[in-house]
């Protein structure tokens, strides 16, 4: 069962809905606003409570939760209002179902037992909050709040719409990340291994040096993100070869490095040259082509705003350029 599947499975069991764009499962349960994100693979389950009073509540107290119920909330992290736990992973798709609905139980009973109060995470409001998805990330918010921060996300998209990439600048920073790659995959290719991992670096850092020097990640930099990730691919192999030749003949790796294409041909090791190509290459499409989809389809997550849960029937609010914003 897919990550969907599982998230679609838990909407249905606690009631709540789940949103297809983002992946978020939230709604009301036993009288608190919850939501499910996966975040480096795991499921988290986040809330935003205040005390009796409408102040923040203590970090300890809501640390306290994990302490009490170790086998369904880990990793406690407390911001503010807003409260996030860790569900600890599984095995089985039933598993992961069944900590994920135990983990909304036990720390909703918990908020009531400690008398803390669902709210806005900006303010500490209890009146009419809700779930929303604004500019990339999930919020609780009132629905003035949430007006408010969807138009003020509006106005940062389009001053970052507005903006003139730098290429010349983004592809000297796309160098530079791309070094980083390089070092890891060479790296693990000294090991004997070729890991999906080699590409993840080499995406990561390829996009975001690009996006730093150049100032906007946009076409352009996808292109040139990818031509340059399929050359260094290419020159890791060469220098993994190189250390290997020169570890052989006891030679210097500057000099093994231009005669690498013809000690190869000397030693009949094409097929192991190109085979040992073809999965870095395998590693790259794994690791770092997800990466730069990933990247790019959140930025242009950025340019949206909606409610999930209980509104989430309302229109989808889209950042237009030049006019403000749209609706679907």
């Amino acid at each position: 069962m897919s990550v969907t599947s599982v998230n679609q499975q838990l909407a249905t069991e606690l009631g709540l809905s789940y949103d297809r764009e983002s992946g978020i499962v939230a709604g009301i349960y036993n009288g608190y606003h919850i939501a499910f994100i996966m975040q480096n693979n795991l499921r988290q389950i986040i809330v935003s409570v205040s005390n009796g009073t409408g102040q923040m509540p203590e970090k300890e107290v809501l640390k306290q939760a994990h302490k009490e119920n170790k086998k369904v909330l880990s990793n406690p992290s407390v911001q503010g209002y807003r409260a996030t736990y860790s569900i600890p992973s599984a095995i089985s798709d039933k598993g992961k179902l069944e900590r994920s609905a135990a983990a909304a139980a036990v720390l909703t009973e918990f908020l009531k037992a400690n008398c803390l109060r669902d709210c806005s995470e900006l303010s500490g409001r209890p009146d009419e909050s809700s779930c929303y998805y604004v500019s990339g990330g999930l919020r609780f918010l009132t629905r003035d709040e949430y007006d408010t921060e969807r138009n003020r996300a509006q106005s940062s998209f389009n001053e970052q719409n507005s903006k003139r990439g730098n290429p010349i600048a983004g592809i000297v920073g796309a160098l530079i990340g791309s070094f980083a790659g390089l070092f890891v995959m060479v790296l693990i290719g000294q090991l004997g291994f070729v890991s999906p991992w080699t590409g993840l670096v080499m995406g990561v850092c390829v996009a975001k040096g690009y996006e730093l020097l150049s100032g906007k990640f946009d076409t352009v930099g996808l292109v040139c993100s990818i031509l340059i990730m399929v050359g260094m691919t290419y020159l890791g192999n060469q220098l993994d070869w190189a250390i290997t030749i020169a570890r052989a003949y006891e030679a210097n790796v500057f000099d093994a490095f231009p005669v690498v294409n013809e000690v190869v041909k000397a030693n009949e090791l094409l097929p192991v040259y190109y085979r040992n190509l073809a999965l870095y290459y395998f590693a790259m499409l794994c690791g770092a082509l997800p990466t730069i989809y990933g990247l790019m389809k959140n930025r242009q997550l950025l340019n949206v705003s909606y409610p999930i849960g209980p509104e989430a029937h309302e229109s989808v609010v889209y950042v237009s350029s030049e006019n403000g914003t749209d609706s679907e």
